[in-house]
């Protein structure tokens, strides 16, 4: 007895069947596609916070160490060592232990490694907030050594960077130079220019002050007046100004004095 045939599905069911199908793999592939997109962004979260992690305690190991260097019976070679530390080097902290260590040095009478240490801190950190005034120790430990031309330069830059704070001191750095340069004119003008524009803009008085003495002298060559005497020589201070440092973290390592 002949078998009947099977019911044949009708186009249009099968035609519906495939178009689910696709639909089913066209979502499977989108949550392949949003699964590998969480996965990346999940590693780049952990990677973040891990370098961060490292981050942070590289900077806390460079505040301890710059802590027990100040401290130290040697403090400048304490914190050539702290500089020199292959763990410290991604700490952006590290940029004070130089600032430190430039003035170690010079508080220890090493003018030259202290103008190297801030050579060091210009190279590595032209744009840090603590450049200008590492600018202007250098232009004043320049100065100190003899350097005229280079510390008047050095002035300039200082002048440059537009710190108000700086201003008065670089302005005066400058006319010394051009004094001890030979160029009398030039010192005069210059100590005019720091008397104007101190008045107008209210300059410490000692910085008027030593302006007008070195006019009195420039103006009375018969009396025989010695030139500025350069920084470090005679009874000023020879250390480059302690002044602040802009934002300096709380808590941190005893402060220079201001």
């Amino acid at each position: 007895m002949p078998q009947p045939h099977a019911a044949q599905p009708e186009p249009t069911t099968a035609v519906a069947r495939q178009a689910v199908l696709r639909g089913v793999e066209r979502v499977r592939r989108h949550w392949r596609l949003v699964g590998g997109v969480l996965a990346v962004t999940l590693l780049v979260a952990a990677a973040y916070s891990w370098a961060a992690h490292q981050q942070r305690r590289a900077e806390a190991r460079t505040w301890r160490a710059i802590a027990q260097a100040l401290e130290a019976d040697a403090p400048a070679v304490a914190l050539d060592r702290v500089v020199e530390r292959d763990d410290l080097q991604a700490a952006r902290s590290l940029a004070y232990a130089e600032l430190y260590r430039m003035r170690a040095h010079f508080d220890a009478g090493a003018v030259e490694q202290a103008r190297a240490a801030a050579e060091a801190f210009l190279n590595r950190w032209p744009g840090h907030r603590l450049a200008p005034q590492v600018r202007s120790d250098y232009a004043r430990l320049l100065e100190a050594d003899g350097h005229w031309t280079r510390a008047r330069e050095a002035y300039q830059d200082v002048l440059g960077s537009g710190v108000a704070y700086l201003q008065p001191e670089a302005m005066l750095g400058q006319a010394r130079c051009l004094e001890q340069e030979d160029k009398p004119d030039e010192a005069r003008a210059a100590y005019l220019s720091i008397q104007s524009r101190g008045r107008e803009e209210q300059w410490p008085r000692r910085v008027l002050q030593s302006a007008q003495l070195r006019l009195l002298a420039l103006r009375a060559p018969e009396a025989q007046a010695p030139p500025a005497p350069p920084v470090g020589a005679g009874p000023a201070p020879a250390s480059p100004e302690r002044t602040a440092v802009p934002d300096e973290p709380p808590a941190r390592p005893p402060q220079t004095t201001e």
